[in-house]
């Protein structure tokens, strides 16, 4: 057989035309979808962390008074020599 172009050729020519295009739609969706697809988990990501419930806080001692402080404070540490302070003598 010889090769000789059927009236179809044009056709055929403009169908494969329309499937690349196609294909390249396809392409171009599926980055898409993928793009949306990565952006839903991030925002399932980020209810997940907003819905958690926080971490139950201890309640605070009341403050004790002012005169009480120094006898509930541990004893700090000092960076200076202890000094010894005798009582002064009664004259």
């Amino acid at each position: 057989m010889s090769d000789t172009n059927t009236p179809h050729d044009a056709a055929i020519a403009v169908i494969t035309d329309r499937v690349r295009e196609l294909d390249a739609e396809i392409t171009e969706h599926q980055r898409a979808i993928d793009v949306a697809t990565a952006s839903r988990g991030e925002l399932a990501d980020l209810i997940a962390t907003l819905s958690r419930k926080p971490r139950a806080r201890k309640a605070r001692a009341a403050e004790p008074a002012t005169a009480n402080v120094l006898e509930l404070a541990p004893a700090a540490a000092s960076i200076f020599a202890p000094v010894s302070v005798e009582p002064a003598e009664a004259a």
